[in-house]
Protein backbone atom coordinates (compact mmCIF):
# COMPACT_ATOMS: atom_id res chain seq x y z
CA UNK A 1 0.00 0.00 0.00
CA UNK A 2 0.89 3.82 -0.39
CA UNK A 3 2.24 5.69 2.57
CA UNK A 4 2.23 9.23 2.58
CA UNK A 5 4.81 11.08 4.79
CA UNK A 6 3.69 14.95 5.54
CA UNK A 7 5.84 17.43 4.59
CA UNK A 8 6.92 19.48 7.35
CA UNK A 9 7.90 22.65 6.07
CA UNK A 10 10.52 23.99 3.68
CA UNK A 11 13.27 25.11 4.76
CA UNK A 12 16.85 27.40 4.01
CA UNK A 13 19.70 26.16 5.56
CA UNK A 14 19.38 23.14 7.89
CA UNK A 15 22.19 22.34 9.90
CA UNK A 16 22.15 19.42 12.14
CA UNK A 17 25.19 20.64 14.47
CA UNK A 18 23.69 23.14 16.25
CA UNK A 19 20.76 24.83 14.52
CA UNK A 20 17.92 25.12 16.87
CA UNK A 21 15.31 26.14 14.54
CA UNK A 22 15.10 26.45 10.48
CA UNK A 23 14.31 28.82 7.67
CA UNK A 24 10.90 27.67 7.15
CA UNK A 25 8.07 28.23 4.86
CA UNK A 26 4.63 27.39 6.90
CA UNK A 27 2.77 25.59 3.55
CA UNK A 28 2.68 21.56 4.17
CA UNK A 29 3.12 19.61 1.09
CA UNK A 30 2.11 15.64 1.06
CA UNK A 31 5.11 14.00 -0.83
CA UNK A 32 3.91 10.23 -1.41
CA UNK A 33 6.41 8.02 -0.65
CA UNK A 34 5.40 4.04 -2.48
CA UNK A 35 7.14 1.79 0.55
CA UNK A 36 4.95 -0.92 2.51
CA UNK A 37 3.57 -0.69 6.14
CA UNK A 38 6.61 -2.72 7.53
CA UNK A 39 9.27 -1.64 5.04
CA UNK A 40 13.00 -3.53 4.84
CA UNK A 41 15.73 -1.55 5.13
CA UNK A 42 16.68 -1.86 1.52
CA UNK A 43 13.13 -0.71 0.76
CA UNK A 44 13.74 2.19 3.37
CA UNK A 45 16.87 3.07 1.19
CA UNK A 46 15.23 3.08 -1.88
CA UNK A 47 12.47 4.45 -1.16
CA UNK A 48 14.69 7.93 -0.17
CA UNK A 49 16.81 7.29 -3.45
CA UNK A 50 13.61 8.23 -5.22
CA UNK A 51 12.66 11.12 -3.46
CA UNK A 52 15.94 12.48 -4.23
CA UNK A 53 15.51 11.74 -7.63
CA UNK A 54 12.19 13.36 -7.69
CA UNK A 55 13.00 16.64 -5.50
CA UNK A 56 16.33 17.20 -5.28
CA UNK A 57 16.53 20.48 -7.30
CA UNK A 58 19.82 19.35 -9.37
CA UNK A 59 19.21 15.36 -10.38
CA UNK A 60 22.41 15.14 -12.45
CA UNK A 61 24.39 15.00 -9.27
CA UNK A 62 22.78 12.41 -8.08
CA UNK A 63 25.28 9.71 -9.26
CA UNK A 64 23.69 6.01 -8.02
CA UNK A 65 26.72 4.07 -7.72
CA UNK A 66 28.54 7.43 -5.23
CA UNK A 67 25.28 7.04 -3.08
CA UNK A 68 24.81 3.67 -2.59
CA UNK A 69 28.67 3.29 -2.23
CA UNK A 70 28.39 5.94 0.36
CA UNK A 71 25.49 3.82 1.98
CA UNK A 72 27.81 1.12 2.85
CA UNK A 73 30.72 3.02 3.70
CA UNK A 74 27.95 3.84 6.48
CA UNK A 75 26.81 0.26 7.67
CA UNK A 76 30.26 -0.88 7.50
CA UNK A 77 31.43 2.01 10.08
CA UNK A 78 28.35 1.28 11.71
CA UNK A 79 29.28 -2.32 12.40
CA UNK A 80 32.55 -1.85 12.79
CA UNK A 81 32.05 0.32 15.75
CA UNK A 82 30.26 -2.54 17.15
CA UNK A 83 33.50 -4.86 16.65
CA UNK A 84 31.87 -6.03 13.31
CA UNK A 85 33.99 -6.62 9.80
CA UNK A 86 31.81 -5.63 6.91
CA UNK A 87 33.87 -6.37 3.29
CA UNK A 88 31.95 -5.49 0.94
CA UNK A 89 32.29 -5.00 -3.00
CA UNK A 90 32.12 -1.80 -4.27
CA UNK A 91 29.42 -1.00 -7.02
CA UNK A 92 31.19 0.09 -10.29
CA UNK A 93 31.01 3.57 -11.48
CA UNK A 94 29.38 3.11 -14.53
CA UNK A 95 26.45 1.32 -12.72
CA UNK A 96 22.98 1.99 -13.78
CA UNK A 97 20.27 2.76 -11.15
CA UNK A 98 18.77 -0.66 -11.64
CA UNK A 99 22.30 -2.37 -11.33
CA UNK A 100 23.24 -0.05 -8.54
CA UNK A 101 19.99 -1.15 -6.49
CA UNK A 102 20.57 -5.05 -6.88
CA UNK A 103 24.40 -4.94 -6.22
CA UNK A 104 23.30 -2.69 -2.96
CA UNK A 105 20.62 -4.55 -1.93
CA UNK A 106 22.85 -8.26 -2.53
CA UNK A 107 25.56 -6.32 0.03
CA UNK A 108 22.78 -5.10 2.45
CA UNK A 109 21.33 -8.36 2.74
CA UNK A 110 25.15 -9.47 4.06
CA UNK A 111 25.23 -6.19 6.53
CA UNK A 112 21.77 -7.90 8.15
CA UNK A 113 23.17 -11.29 8.12
CA UNK A 114 26.43 -10.23 9.76
CA UNK A 115 24.13 -7.49 11.85
CA UNK A 116 21.67 -10.35 13.10
CA UNK A 117 23.64 -11.07 16.34
CA UNK A 118 23.69 -7.91 17.39
CA UNK A 119 20.35 -6.93 16.79
CA UNK A 120 20.91 -3.32 15.77
CA UNK A 121 18.36 -3.23 12.56
CA UNK A 122 17.24 0.22 13.05
CA UNK A 123 21.01 1.57 13.54
CA UNK A 124 22.06 -0.61 10.44
CA UNK A 125 19.30 1.35 8.37
CA UNK A 126 20.01 4.94 9.60
CA UNK A 127 23.76 4.67 9.05
CA UNK A 128 22.81 3.68 5.65
CA UNK A 129 20.56 6.63 5.12
CA UNK A 130 22.77 9.16 6.36
CA UNK A 131 25.66 7.64 4.59
CA UNK A 132 23.28 8.12 0.88
CA UNK A 133 22.17 11.53 2.30
CA UNK A 134 25.79 12.81 2.78
CA UNK A 135 26.79 12.02 -0.13
CA UNK A 136 24.85 14.12 -2.13
CA UNK A 137 27.35 17.20 -0.86
CA UNK A 138 24.01 19.22 0.04
CA UNK A 139 23.98 21.55 2.62
CA UNK A 140 20.43 20.86 3.60
CA UNK A 141 20.05 17.31 2.24
CA UNK A 142 20.87 15.11 5.63
CA UNK A 143 19.28 12.37 7.61
CA UNK A 144 17.92 13.26 11.02
CA UNK A 145 17.31 11.06 14.00
CA UNK A 146 14.65 10.14 16.21
CA UNK A 147 16.24 12.40 19.12
CA UNK A 148 17.65 15.47 16.88
CA UNK A 149 13.73 15.38 15.17
CA UNK A 150 12.23 15.63 18.75
CA UNK A 151 15.21 18.55 19.37
CA UNK A 152 13.77 20.05 16.47
CA UNK A 153 10.09 19.93 16.85
CA UNK A 154 10.74 21.16 20.69
CA UNK A 155 12.77 24.32 19.23
CA UNK A 156 10.30 25.25 16.85
CA UNK A 157 8.26 25.93 19.80
CA UNK A 158 11.33 28.51 22.01
CA UNK A 159 12.54 25.48 23.83
CA UNK A 160 15.89 23.45 24.00
CA UNK A 161 14.41 20.13 23.40
CA UNK A 162 16.82 18.64 25.40
CA UNK A 163 18.44 18.97 28.94
CA UNK A 164 21.67 21.10 28.57
CA UNK A 165 23.44 23.69 30.28
CA UNK A 166 22.94 26.48 27.77
CA UNK A 167 25.63 27.58 25.72
CA UNK A 168 27.03 27.41 22.17
CA UNK A 169 31.08 26.28 21.82
CA UNK A 170 33.83 27.66 19.51
CA UNK A 171 36.73 25.74 18.75
CA UNK A 172 39.55 28.34 17.90
CA UNK A 173 42.06 25.47 17.10
CA UNK A 174 43.30 22.04 18.81
CA UNK A 175 42.35 21.67 22.62
CA UNK A 176 41.16 25.19 22.72
CA UNK A 177 37.20 25.52 23.07
CA UNK A 178 35.37 28.65 24.62
CA UNK A 179 31.86 29.83 24.74
CA UNK A 180 30.79 31.79 22.24
CA UNK A 181 27.18 32.37 23.37
CA UNK A 182 25.47 31.72 26.97
CA UNK A 183 21.54 31.28 26.16
CA UNK A 184 19.53 33.88 28.14
CA UNK A 185 18.24 32.46 31.40
CA UNK A 186 19.44 28.96 31.05
CA UNK A 187 21.30 26.98 33.86
CA UNK A 188 24.98 28.58 32.31
CA UNK A 189 23.56 32.17 32.53
CA UNK A 190 22.48 31.50 35.81
CA UNK A 191 25.62 30.12 37.74
CA UNK A 192 27.60 33.18 35.42
CA UNK A 193 29.42 31.80 32.66
CA UNK A 194 30.23 34.22 29.91
CA UNK A 195 30.94 34.69 26.50
CA UNK A 196 34.79 33.97 26.05
CA UNK A 197 35.10 31.87 29.25
CA UNK A 198 37.82 29.33 27.88
CA UNK A 199 36.76 25.51 28.44
CA UNK A 200 39.29 23.84 30.59
CA UNK A 201 37.68 20.76 32.05
CA UNK A 202 34.18 19.32 32.18
CA UNK A 203 32.75 16.59 35.01
CA UNK A 204 37.30 16.98 36.10
CA UNK A 205 38.46 15.29 32.89
CA UNK A 206 40.43 17.38 30.27
CA UNK A 207 39.00 18.22 26.91
CA UNK A 208 38.30 15.76 24.17
CA UNK A 209 39.77 17.46 20.95
CA UNK A 210 35.74 16.43 19.16
CA UNK A 211 32.89 19.07 19.76
CA UNK A 212 30.56 16.40 19.55
CA UNK A 213 31.81 14.86 22.20
CA UNK A 214 32.02 17.50 24.32
CA UNK A 215 28.55 18.37 23.35
CA UNK A 216 27.49 14.53 24.73
CA UNK A 217 29.05 15.81 27.98
CA UNK A 218 26.51 18.90 28.62
CA UNK A 219 23.22 16.69 27.54
CA UNK A 220 21.94 14.58 29.75
CA UNK A 221 18.83 14.04 32.43
CA UNK A 222 16.77 16.19 33.76
CA UNK A 223 18.25 17.99 37.34
CA UNK A 224 21.71 16.13 36.41
CA UNK A 225 24.81 18.38 37.33
CA UNK A 226 27.96 18.97 35.45
CA UNK A 227 30.70 20.46 36.47
CA UNK A 228 32.55 23.06 34.18
CA UNK A 229 35.83 24.44 34.72
CA UNK A 230 36.96 27.59 32.53
CA UNK A 231 39.53 29.79 32.28
CA UNK A 232 38.65 33.64 32.57
CA UNK A 233 41.26 36.14 33.11
CA UNK A 234 44.02 34.22 33.98
CA UNK A 235 42.31 32.44 36.75
CA UNK A 236 40.42 29.08 36.99
CA UNK A 237 37.13 29.03 37.95
CA UNK A 238 34.82 25.89 38.89
CA UNK A 239 31.17 25.91 38.50
CA UNK A 240 28.34 23.22 39.13
CA UNK A 241 25.55 23.29 36.69
CA UNK A 242 22.06 21.24 36.96
CA UNK A 243 20.96 20.31 33.66
CA UNK A 244 17.42 20.98 32.27
CA UNK A 245 15.04 22.11 29.21
CA UNK A 246 15.37 25.43 28.87
CA UNK A 247 13.64 28.58 26.99
CA UNK A 248 15.29 29.95 23.82
CA UNK A 249 15.82 33.90 23.81
CA UNK A 250 16.87 34.55 20.35
CA UNK A 251 17.16 37.94 20.68
CA UNK A 252 18.87 40.77 22.80
CA UNK A 253 19.74 44.47 22.78
CA UNK A 254 21.73 46.88 24.79
CA UNK A 255 22.87 50.62 24.23
CA UNK A 256 26.89 51.32 23.83
CA UNK A 257 28.73 54.69 24.00
CA UNK A 258 31.46 55.44 21.09
CA UNK A 259 32.69 58.69 21.66
CA UNK A 260 30.04 61.11 21.25
CA UNK A 261 27.00 58.86 19.88
CA UNK A 262 24.98 56.30 20.99
CA UNK A 263 24.44 53.28 18.92
CA UNK A 264 21.60 50.11 19.33
CA UNK A 265 23.83 46.95 19.81
CA UNK A 266 21.35 43.83 18.58
CA UNK A 267 22.56 40.31 19.23
CA UNK A 268 20.28 37.97 16.89
CA UNK A 269 21.01 34.41 17.20
CA UNK A 270 17.96 33.24 15.43
CA UNK A 271 14.65 34.02 12.71
CA UNK A 272 11.96 32.71 15.40
CA UNK A 273 7.92 33.31 14.94
CA UNK A 274 9.23 36.72 17.90
CA UNK A 275 12.34 37.60 16.92
CA UNK A 276 11.44 40.20 13.51
CA UNK A 277 8.00 41.29 15.97
CA UNK A 278 11.06 42.33 18.92
CA UNK A 279 13.48 43.18 16.55
CA UNK A 280 10.77 45.80 15.10
CA UNK A 281 9.96 47.16 18.88
CA UNK A 282 14.37 47.44 19.71
CA UNK A 283 14.65 49.68 16.44
CA UNK A 284 11.67 52.06 17.44
CA UNK A 285 12.44 52.09 20.95
CA UNK A 286 16.33 53.05 19.76
CA UNK A 287 14.30 55.64 17.17
CA UNK A 288 12.77 57.55 20.24
CA UNK A 289 16.36 57.07 22.27
CA UNK A 290 17.97 59.30 19.44
CA UNK A 291 20.59 56.39 18.32
CA UNK A 292 22.95 57.36 15.53
CA UNK A 293 23.50 53.85 14.33
CA UNK A 294 22.08 50.25 14.45
CA UNK A 295 25.40 47.14 14.96
CA UNK A 296 23.51 44.23 14.12
CA UNK A 297 24.88 40.68 15.09
CA UNK A 298 24.20 38.05 13.30
CA UNK A 299 27.23 35.45 14.29
CA UNK A 300 26.26 31.89 15.48
CA UNK A 301 22.94 32.87 13.72
CA UNK A 302 21.76 30.07 12.30
CA UNK A 303 18.77 30.38 9.77
CA UNK A 304 14.69 30.48 11.26
CA UNK A 305 11.29 31.24 9.55
CA UNK A 306 11.51 32.90 6.16
CA UNK A 307 8.07 34.94 7.57
CA UNK A 308 10.23 36.51 10.03
CA UNK A 309 13.24 36.74 7.44
CA UNK A 310 11.37 38.75 5.23
CA UNK A 311 9.58 41.00 7.97
CA UNK A 312 13.40 42.11 9.23
CA UNK A 313 14.28 42.88 5.87
CA UNK A 314 11.08 44.94 5.68
CA UNK A 315 12.89 46.92 8.49
CA UNK A 316 15.80 47.86 6.89
CA UNK A 317 15.84 47.39 2.96
CA UNK A 318 15.28 50.14 0.61
CA UNK A 319 14.90 48.13 -2.29
CA UNK A 320 11.75 45.91 -2.90
CA UNK A 321 13.51 42.65 -4.84
CA UNK A 322 15.31 40.96 -2.01
CA UNK A 323 15.98 37.41 -3.88
CA UNK A 324 15.52 34.61 -6.21
CA UNK A 325 15.10 31.05 -5.30
CA UNK A 326 14.88 28.05 -8.60
CA UNK A 327 14.56 24.77 -9.56
CA UNK A 328 14.83 23.48 -12.96
CA UNK A 329 15.13 27.02 -14.54
CA UNK A 330 11.84 28.49 -13.07
CA UNK A 331 12.00 31.35 -10.94
CA UNK A 332 9.95 32.98 -8.53
CA UNK A 333 11.37 36.32 -6.96
CA UNK A 334 10.95 37.60 -3.62
CA UNK A 335 10.07 40.99 -2.53
CA UNK A 336 9.58 43.51 0.02
CA UNK A 337 7.97 47.02 0.66
CA UNK A 338 10.93 49.05 -0.02
CA UNK A 339 9.95 51.19 2.87
CA UNK A 340 11.79 50.90 5.55
CA UNK A 341 10.88 50.96 9.23
CA UNK A 342 14.34 52.73 9.75
CA UNK A 343 17.31 54.31 8.12
CA UNK A 344 19.77 54.98 10.44
CA UNK A 345 23.05 54.30 9.41
CA UNK A 346 24.50 50.08 10.13
CA UNK A 347 26.81 47.45 10.51
CA UNK A 348 26.28 43.52 10.65
CA UNK A 349 28.15 41.29 12.16
CA UNK A 350 29.04 38.26 10.80
CA UNK A 351 30.55 34.23 11.32
CA UNK A 352 31.50 30.83 9.80
CA UNK A 353 28.40 30.34 12.00
CA UNK A 354 26.01 32.57 10.21
CA UNK A 355 24.13 30.54 7.78
CA UNK A 356 20.69 30.31 6.08
CA UNK A 357 18.38 33.50 6.66
CA UNK A 358 21.49 35.02 8.35
CA UNK A 359 23.34 35.00 5.19
CA UNK A 360 20.24 36.12 3.31
CA UNK A 361 19.81 38.94 5.56
CA UNK A 362 23.74 39.93 5.66
CA UNK A 363 24.00 39.55 1.63
CA UNK A 364 20.75 41.47 0.69
CA UNK A 365 21.76 44.69 3.19
CA UNK A 366 25.35 44.56 1.68
CA UNK A 367 24.31 44.55 -1.88
CA UNK A 368 21.90 46.92 -1.67
CA UNK A 369 24.96 49.20 0.05
CA UNK A 370 22.07 49.36 2.86
CA UNK A 371 24.85 47.64 5.49
CA UNK A 372 28.38 46.67 5.58
CA UNK A 373 29.40 43.32 7.08
CA UNK A 374 32.41 43.48 9.52
CA UNK A 375 33.86 39.79 10.62
CA UNK A 376 34.53 36.90 8.82
CA UNK A 377 32.55 35.04 5.95
CA UNK A 378 30.04 33.27 6.50
CA UNK A 379 29.01 29.73 6.28
CA UNK A 380 27.80 28.86 2.52
CA UNK A 381 24.60 26.96 3.61
CA UNK A 382 21.21 28.51 1.82
CA UNK A 383 19.21 25.89 -0.56
CA UNK A 384 15.19 25.74 0.24
CA UNK A 385 14.93 22.46 1.25
CA UNK A 386 11.66 20.02 2.87
CA UNK A 387 11.48 18.13 5.25
CA UNK A 388 10.09 14.55 4.93
CA UNK A 389 9.09 11.78 7.85
CA UNK A 390 10.94 8.61 7.44
CA UNK A 391 10.23 4.86 9.51
CA UNK A 392 11.60 4.28 13.16
CA UNK A 393 10.74 8.11 14.10
CA UNK A 394 13.25 9.58 11.78
CA UNK A 395 13.17 12.15 9.32
CA UNK A 396 14.96 13.29 6.06
CA UNK A 397 15.72 16.80 4.38
CA UNK A 398 16.09 17.29 0.73
CA UNK A 399 17.26 20.71 -1.27
CA UNK A 400 14.71 21.56 -3.88
CA UNK A 401 15.43 24.96 -4.69
CA UNK A 402 18.51 27.22 -5.02
CA UNK A 403 18.69 30.78 -3.76
CA UNK A 404 20.44 33.88 -5.39
CA UNK A 405 20.23 37.71 -4.16
CA UNK A 406 19.02 40.22 -6.14
CA UNK A 407 22.04 40.83 -8.12
CA UNK A 408 22.40 36.72 -8.78
CA UNK A 409 25.24 36.09 -6.14
CA UNK A 410 24.62 32.28 -5.16
CA UNK A 411 25.44 32.07 -1.68
CA UNK A 412 25.48 28.18 -1.37
CA UNK A 413 29.14 26.74 -0.83
CA UNK A 414 30.34 30.58 -1.30
CA UNK A 415 28.99 32.65 1.92
CA UNK A 416 29.07 36.23 2.10
CA UNK A 417 32.34 37.87 2.67
CA UNK A 418 32.71 40.75 4.79
CA UNK A 419 33.24 44.26 3.80
CA UNK A 420 35.97 44.68 6.27
CA UNK A 421 37.39 40.76 8.12
CA UNK A 422 38.77 40.82 11.37
CA UNK A 423 39.82 37.25 13.04
CA UNK A 424 39.62 36.91 16.74
CA UNK A 425 42.63 35.36 18.49
CA UNK A 426 42.99 33.23 20.94
CA UNK A 427 44.45 36.30 22.75
CA UNK A 428 41.73 38.50 22.23
CA UNK A 429 39.55 35.39 23.28
CA UNK A 430 41.71 34.71 26.55
CA UNK A 431 41.05 38.86 27.37
CA UNK A 432 37.29 38.89 26.69
CA UNK A 433 37.93 41.66 24.44
CA UNK A 434 35.81 41.31 20.98
CA UNK A 435 37.63 43.09 18.61
CA UNK A 436 34.78 41.95 15.97
CA UNK A 437 32.62 44.23 17.59
CA UNK A 438 35.27 46.93 18.09
CA UNK A 439 36.16 47.19 14.76
CA UNK A 440 32.07 47.18 13.87
CA UNK A 441 31.68 50.25 16.03
CA UNK A 442 34.68 52.01 14.22
CA UNK A 443 32.94 51.64 10.91
CA UNK A 444 29.62 52.68 12.21
CA UNK A 445 31.39 55.69 13.38
CA UNK A 446 32.86 56.20 10.07
CA UNK A 447 29.27 56.26 8.66
CA UNK A 448 27.62 58.96 11.48
CA UNK A 449 30.07 61.63 10.70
Amino acid sequence: MRRFCVLLALVFSFSLTGCQICLTVPNPVKIVWDLFDKPSGTEVVFGTYQDLERLFYDPMRLKPSRLFNAALDGIAEELKSKNAEFNFSRIDDSASVVKAKKHFAAEYKKAEDLNAAINNSAQLEFAALKGLLDAVDSSHTAFITPERLNEIRKSRRGKSGYAGIGVVLKKLEDNFYYIDWVTPGSPAAEVGLRKFDRLVKVNALAIPNDIGEIFKLFRGEERISVKVTVERGGKTLDFTIAQREFDLHLITSRYINSGNSRFIYIELRGFDPDSATKLKNIIRRAEKENVKGIILDLRGNRGGLLDSLMVALEIFSKKESVMFIRRHYEEQELLVSGNPLTDLPMVMLADSRSASAAEIMAAVLQEAKRAIVVGTKTAGAVEVSIQISLPLGSAMTVAIQEVFTAEGTVLEKVGVKPDKEVQLSKDDISAAQDMQLEAALVELSKLVK
